[in-house]
């Protein structure tokens, strides 16, 4: 069922061909950004496709991931956001055609647009790492990358009482990859040192990355060195994970300045 904000219009029945102006792919802080952006500077005839009536703050799952904040504080109704004067499409966006400039929703909506945002979001696709999916929230293996995962993290470092734990930066630098967060490996990282170094844990932390610095800013990565240093973090450069073992509790890595090499990390 379509829902709209109160803007005065009839919802739209499937397989209907409405046109806006402005049509914005995504109900996430970027698509409201630019929604609320555009209204402020006097364009109302905008559509905002999202199928999701929730509205997560994802920069938030690093401090989850802490135990500095709940999950439940990331999440809030979508219709909250949207500004007045949107309609919004309560519908998943499957299919762009920018000759006839049409947006297709799975439903079978067609949206024509005079000018179209496109910011669905990025979706972590686990199944690029052998044994992720079927082990992430389980085995001492997690990511703050996801609502319901993000507390597991927290779990998992509560749980830690010596041994390694092992953080991972994905690859970045290769054409068909990205990430939603650079820094976000990094941060959870330092503060799981922090909660061991103040609980007198003797917990070795790692932190491999697939890039060959620490990070891409010289400034910010002299600071974060010296961060590194301080909390006896091992920084491994030039290391892309590539499979994870729950039941050895072992890291596969990928080289990248040795082409066809791997490396195993055992980890707690």
């Amino acid at each position: 069922m379509q829902t709209y904000t109160e803007v005065g219009s009839a919802p739209i029945k499937a397989r209907e061909t409405v046109r806006h102006r402005v049509v914005i792919i995504g109900g996430g802080t970027a698509g409201i950004t630019v929604a609320a952006q555009l209204v402020r500077k006097g364009i109302h005839d905008i559509a905002l496709i999202e199928p999701s009536d929730k509205h997560y703050y994802q920069p938030l799952w690093t401090l989850v991931g802490a135990g500095v904040a709940k999950a439940e504080q990331s999440v809030r109704e979508e219709k909250r956001f949207i500004p007045k004067g949107v309609r919004w499409v309560q519908e998943e966006a499957v299919e762009i055609d920018p000759e006839q400039k049409l947006v297709c929703t799975r439903n079978g909506t067609r949206v024509a647009y005079d000018f179209l945002v496109v910011a669905p979001g990025v979706v972590s696709d686990w199944d690029k790492i052998a044994g992720a999916a079927d082990t992430l929230g389980q085995n001492g293996v997690s990511t703050n990358y996801g609502y319901d995962l993000a507390p597991k993290t927290w779990e998992f470092i509560q749980q830690t009482q010596e041994g390694v734990a092992l953080f991972t930066m994905p690859n970045t630098a290769e054409p068909g990859y990205t990430i939603k967060c650079g820094g976000a490996p990094q941060k959870i990282a330092y503060m799981a040192a922090d909660y061991f170094r103040m609980r007198g844990r003797p917990v070795k932390v790692i932190y491999a990355t697939a890039g060959g610095l620490l990070f891409g800013v010289p400034e910010f990565c002299k600071v974060l060195e010296g961060v590194c240093e301080r909390y006896g973090i091992e920084v491994l450069t030039k290391h892309e994970l590539i499979a994870v073992d729950p039941n050895r509790k072992v890291a596969t890595f990928a080289l990248k300045d040795k082409p066809g090499e791997t490396r195993e990390i055992e980890f707690d």
